[in-house]
C-alpha cells in the first residue's frame, strides 16, 4: 500500500533527530488518512501485522511513544474533503 510507505517515511522523518524535528514529550500526534485500507491494516495491531511495511510502520510509531511519551491517533478523512466541501480533480 503507497500510503503506508508514506506514513513509514513521515514517521521516519519526526524520529530522525538530526533533522530538527522536535516532538515535545506527551505530543498529541494525529496522523489523518484517506485510505481505509491502511487503517485497518494499522488497527490488526502490532503483532498481526501481515507485511513487513506493515511491521516497519508499527515499529516507528512504537519508537515514537517510547521516546516521547506520544499519543498517536489513527484518523480517517475522506479524501479530496476540505471543510467539508468536496474539491475535484479537474
Amino acid at each position: 500500500i503507497a500510503e503506508l510507505s508514506a506514513i513509514e517515511a513521515c514517521l521516519d522523518h519526526m524520529l530522525d533527530e538530526g533533522r530538527g524535528v522536535e516532538i515535545p514529550r506527551g505530543a498529541e500526534i494525529r496522523l489523518a488518512l484517506d485510505c481505509r485500507s491502511a487503517i485497518e491494516a494499522l488497527a490488526r495491531g502490532p503483532g498481526n501485522q501481515r507485511g513487513q511495511l506493515e511491521q516497519r510502520v508499527w515499529e516507528a510509531l512504537s519508537a515514537l511513544v517510547r521516546r516521547h511519551e506520544a499519543h498517536i491517533t489513527v484518523q480517517y478523512v475522506p479524501g479530496h474533503v476540505i471543510a467539508g466541501s468536496e474539491v475535484g480533480g479537474g
